[in-house]
């Protein structure tokens, strides 16, 4: 990645963040977080990865959530960042807080 797409990157993670928090009001979506955000190169699509509490539906429901506000996320993110085009956002479920915990379940196994 670049400098400019990791600093975008990082400005539409932060301000999704923000938006989640404060203007999704749609009950799925709890305690939700941005943990990462990927544009590509040309600055057209955001891959979004977002972790949650919760069961797998619970989590699954939520990235639903999102897909279901991903206009008025866009049209949000356009309003407040100075991009000259606003990605397309891609939701994407981060399961690697699940692979961490399995990963030390594993590890203090071994250990005992």
């Amino acid at each position: 990645m670049s400098r400019r797409t990791d600093r975008v990157s990082e400005q539409v993670r932060d301000e999704l963040n923000r938006l989640v928090l404060r203007d999704v009001s749609d009950p799925r979506v709890g305690l939700a977080r941005v943990s990462r955000v990927e544009v590509t190169g040309d600055l057209q699509h955001a891959h979004v990865y977002v972790s949650a509490l919760g069961d797998d539906e619970e989590r699954d429901g939520c990235v639903d959530a999102l897909v279901h506000a991903r206009g008025y996320l866009r049209s949000r993110l356009a309003a407040n960042l100075s991009l000259r085009r606003t990605p397309e956002l891609h939701f994407i479920l981060d399961r690697a807080t699940d692979y961490s915990l399995e990963v030390t379940k594993l590890l203090s196994d071994v250990e005992s």
